[in-house]
């Protein structure tokens, strides 16, 4: 195996070796998908995490401003990272790392390693994903497409035309890079008419008769309960975590008060393995405004690429002009929050070692990636293991 030339400090792995490093007891691998959130959640090597450097910190990390840690976010996710003494990263079809822009996900990572001088065992999946799906279908995660007629629009209340698959681009997000993952981006599971839908693996968006059927809520593995209403009973509160969010669905609510108490709650329910619904009377406004504020916040989604992902799922979704209103400043918000908090790690954060742990390459998680990873030796070697040709 060749080395790359870019300081032959990150190596280039089959398929087939990356499962045999994933199998190895020797091995403590995490494996980063460098996709967007969007195509991340359409499909996926199990197990993997996601890290993503949205458009707005790309600029902030070239000039210095910023630090591995600001495209982190989940405890969890730090955790693995810093436990991991070998990162495997991959995209959808890389084939020669010479050949990645600067701006690339896959580059910024290797260079924020290389600026905060943390040592890792660096890799990337020859082929991406997409070869390693077709070799190994089986160490995958695909999510269930649902068919849309050729027709089908789903129009947005800010007045912008959101295309399907078959629509052409009337809309057009400020990154045209970002427009691929939208046409791959699929609905994590069947929708069922009279159940609610999993808008990620922890969260579920509903109505108010979702929330009143128990043994629906069980079979989902519903663990909390988030009630969108001032006037909804909470109908299981012996068998369920309830969340009471008292808000109307009028022009002059102020449900953004809201937003980062709830978001807080449903990671809270995420932290202990649940599972939470949101729901309000119809599953329309209110609780759609609910998730579409979590994916900002927690995902680093913009509000039209939140509202395409939601309206795929749940089609119905229609949060009023003055709830739209108030996500478009929990927006900007969530930004500028964001631009204080890289300028503070900047400063403050120090390098401190950490000590590896194991780590079970192939149980599921959707997890956005985290950081903590810890400075080591400075060797760089050879996978060692059995390999299929490049």
């Amino acid at each position: 195996m060749v080395a790359m030339d870019e300081t032959d400090l990150i190596w280039p792995l089959a398929p087939l070796t990356v499962v045999n490093m994933a199998s190895s007891p020797s091995q403590k691998c995490t494996v980063i998908d460098c996709r967007s959130f969007l195509s991340f959640n359409s499909a996926h090597i199990k197990g993997s995490l996601n890290v993503h450097c949205p458009p707005i910190l790309k600029r902030r990390l070239h000039r210095g401003t910023s630090t591995l840690d600001c495209l982190l976010t989940s405890p969890e996710s730090k955790r693995r990272l810093a436990d991991a003494e070998t990162l495997i990263l991959y995209e959808d079809g890389t084939q020669e790392w010479k050949d990645l822009e600067m701006d690339n996900t896959m580059k910024i990572i290797y260079m924020l390693l290389r600026r905060e001088r943390i040592n890792k065992n660096l890799y990337f999946i020859k082929g991406g994903f997409e070869r390693f799906s077709s070799s190994y279908p089986s160490m995958c995660y695909f999510a269930k497409p649902r068919a849309l007629s050729p027709s089908q629009t789903s129009p947005s209340p800010l007045g912008l035309k959101l295309k399907t698959k078959e629509s052409k681009r009337i809309f057009s997000p400020r990154h045209e890079t970002e427009m691929k993952d939208f046409a791959e981006s699929r609905p994590s599971s069947t929708v069922k008419p009279n159940e609610p839908v999993e808008i990620l693996p922890h969260l579920y968006l509903g109505s108010e008769i979702h929330s009143s059927q128990k043994e629906l809520l069980q079979r989902l593995g519903i663990t909390a309960i988030m009630n969108v209403s001032r006037n909804i009973p909470n109908f299981f509160e012996e068998a369920f975590h309830y969340k009471s969010i008292p808000v109307d669905d009028t022009y002059t609510a102020d449900i953004g008060r809201w937003f980062e108490e709830a978001a807080a709650f449903i990671d809270s329910v995420k932290n202990l393995k649940g599972r939470v619904l949101v729901h309000c009377q119809a599953g329309i406004s209110r609780s759609a405004t609910i998730c579409l504020a979590y994916l900002i916040s927690r995902y680093r989604l913009r509000l039209d690429e939140a509202y395409e992902y939601v309206k795929k799922r749940r089609s119905v979704i229609s949060p009023n002009f003055n709830f739209m209103g108030q996500l478009l400043n929990w927006e900007t918000e969530t930004q500028l929050t964001e631009r204080a908090v890289s300028s503070e790690l900047l400063i403050n954060t120090p390098t401190t070692n950490c000590v590896t742990s194991p780590f079970g390459f192939f149980s599921f998680s959707s997890l956005p990636c985290g950081s903590g990873i810890s400075p080591s030796s400075n060797t760089q070697n050879s996978p060692g293991l059995v390999t299929s040709p490049m």
